[in-house]
């Protein structure tokens, strides 16, 4: 599956220097090994100095000034450089109708990818691009931590969260001591459904930049489950241990394997392998703090008093 992202940092993208130094980055013989760069100004000095003037042309020279992307191919896809070469031209024609932009192919890695650097000024109408405000999205990953860790003291140290747990444990002695059983897991129901759509939006919006592609999430609608259970149903705990399952899920492709795919796949299974570890350890020591809520996937019907 590819992968397109783009990468946010502003306190370089507004400095030319630090362009500068991109664009000799990106151009460098050591990473586009076959010479493969496209675009209007193919050396770095001119492309720097290109998109520098036309900034300067229309008093643009605030703010983000560049947009900086880059489009990754799995080794499993078996895209060879030229086929890499074919998707950024195809890229450059659709947009050097408006901007200034140049491409290159990487090859210096076991997975292929092209590195898009584009002025963010439209040199027809001197707007910046429409789509830098929706790039932006990475202050969901911080929400997502002040959630996890507001969640957990709800659950932990406040009277409703209390109530919810009761009725996760025991639908019907939650009921007995005057708890509204129903209108808990409704209301639990819908906020959960409201925070896995929170999730959805920052995959599409940061991580894909914006760019939907059907069957995109893959298997990471399971690695959530595999989360939730290596962490114990323990939100905070969750922050630490995503940062883990994230490590591990692109761990592959950093690990020199050649061209051997099994090696890679056995890669892609630690966090599943590590989600078992955990469960066994869990069912092993029998703690009933370690123990998933004992109403979990229970219907509960209000008996008749």
């Amino acid at each position: 599956m590819a992968i397109y992202r783009v990468i946010h940092r502003p306190e370089k993208y507004h400095d030319w220097n630090a362009i500068r130094d991109l664009l000799q980055y990106v151009t460098s013989p050591k990473k586009a090994k076959n010479g493969l760069i496209f675009g209007g100004a193919l050396f770095p000095n001119i492309a720097a100095y290109s998109m520098e003037g036309l900034c300067r042309a229309f008093d643009k020279t605030e703010g983000l000034l560049l947009r900086h992307s880059i489009l990754s191919f799995s080794p499993e896809e078996r895209i060879d450089a030229w086929d890499a070469a074919d998707i950024a031209t195809r890229a450059i024609r659709y947009y050097e109708q408006q901007y200034q932009i140049l491409a290159a192919v990487h090859e210096d890695r076991p997975h292929i990818h092209i590195h898009f650097v584009m002025n963010t000024l439209n040199y027809r109408t001197g707007k910046k691009y429409p789509g830098d405000r929706a790039d932006y999205y990475g202050f969901l990953a911080y929400l997502a931590i002040i959630l996890a860790l507001l969640t957990s003291y709800f659950l932990k140290h406040t009277r409703p969260g209390l109530h919810l747990r009761s009725v996760g444990e025991s639908a019907s002695t939650a009921d007995a001591a005057g708890i509204n059983v129903t209108r808990y897991k409704y209301l639990a129901t819908c906020v959960g459904s409201m925070i896995a759509g929170l999730g959805g939006l920052y995959y599409v919006m940061d991580y894909a930049s914006g760019v939907w592609s059907n069957n995109a999430f893959g298997d990471r609608g399971w690695l959530a489950i595999a989360l939730v259970i290596f962490t114990i149903w323990r939100p905070n705990v969750s922050v630490l241990a995503s940062i883990l399952f994230g490590g591990c899920y692109i761990l592959y492709l950093y690990i020199p394997t050649g061209t051997n795919l099994a090696v890679k796949e056995l890669y892609k299974m630690l966090p599943y392998v590590v989600t078992l570890v955990v469960l066994i350890i869990v069912s092993l020591r029998k703690k009933r703090e370690d123990q998933p809520p004992a109403s979990l996937g229970l219907s509960f019907f209000r008996e008749e008093r």
